[in-house]
């Protein structure tokens, strides 16, 4: 913001106290009306700097990414794979309400491939199952575990329950990244 000295005198020239009313104090008003417009200018230049400090990417740089998965291991060529894409540990590994994306396909071969695109860089970690009878749900025994194939990134296994989050996260750092899983029967 450009300022010329005409400029601040009018900011400094404020209602005139009457002769006799502490002499001087028009020119401490003036001081203290610069020293607020230095303030604002300051908040106001410290915010442009704060917001082009990471906020935004530069030019021609995204902070997004897509994520390519293949399924591989695909034993019965009917169904579908479902693919839950997870951003935290909360829920992970099975709560599909709790993945921040979701991704599925029709079983045509022994290999799936899914792409989840727009994906903020970052930590994840993918679950995924084959869903052989179409019944839109992982089918489990009357304990919990799967009875259908399922497939965890970093082909992570868990002891005496689910995998561990720290065992199966991956860092999305490419413009896009490929991620292979293997299916198993558990």
């Amino acid at each position: 913001m450009k300022m010329d000295p005409g400029s601040v005198a009018q900011l400094n020239a404020g209602p005139r106290r009457a002769a006799g009313r502490g002499a001087g104090s028009g020119h401490r008003r003036g001081l203290r009306s610069i020293g607020r417009w230095l303030a604002v200018l300051a908040v106001v230049f410290l915010l442009g700097a704060i917001g082009r400090s990471g906020a935004t990417a530069p030019v021609g740089e995204s902070r997004l990414g897509t994520l390519v998965v293949n399924v591989v291991g695909v034993g019965e060529h009917s169904g579908t794979v479902v693919v839950l894409l997870f951003d935290h540990d909360d829920g992970f590994p099975a709560k599909i309400a709790k993945a921040c994306q979701r991704a599925s396909a029709k079983v045509t071969g022994s290999v799936v491939t899914l792409r989840f695109a727009d994906v903020p860089l970052g930590t994840y970690a993918v679950t995924a199952y084959h869903d052989v009878n179409d019944n839109q749900k992982l089918d489990t025994n009357w304990i919990g575990i799967p009875k259908e194939p399922v497939a965890i990134s970093n082909n992570a296994r868990g002891r005496l329950g689910p995998p561990k989050w720290k065992d199966a996260t991956f860092e999305l750092r490419e413009a896009t990244q490929e991620l292979t899983v293997n299916l198993m029967r558990i």
